[in-house]
């Protein structure tokens, strides 16, 4: 099964040039965490990844969060969304980050 989380950056940058930094920022350390990430629009970047335990891939993406920023506020139901939100990046010139990702597992019939 494959699950795809999604990353939206809120960025502090004022211009083009300096959203441009701040993303290139932000691209070096998702690469530097050995994920393959597509970018779906200019701040938003999505992950797929196969998994075989949502609970473990919880785990994943709880280490994710915590590379990426702190204070997390976790909200909805974990069995079947993970939706997180910082407003405490740990990325420079990032002033929030939205993290998701939908459990394949919870939709299987």
């Amino acid at each position: 099964m494959i699950a795809t989380t999604r990353l939206t950056f809120f960025l502090a940058a004022t211009s083009d040039a300096a959203a441009e930094r701040v993303l290139n920022r932000v691209r070096r350390e998702l690469t530097e965490l050995n994920l393959t990430v597509t970018a779906r629009d200019k701040n938003i970047f999505e992950i797929q990844q196969p998994i075989h335990s949502w609970e473990h891939h919880v785990y994943g993406l709880l280490q994710l969060c915590g590379h990426l920023g702190r204070q997390w506020v976790l909200t909805g139901d974990i069995g079947h969304l993970f939706d997180a939100f910082s407003s405490h990046s740990t990325v420079v010139g990032v002033e929030a980050v939205h993290l998701t990702c939908d459990n394949p597992q919870a939709y299987k019939h």
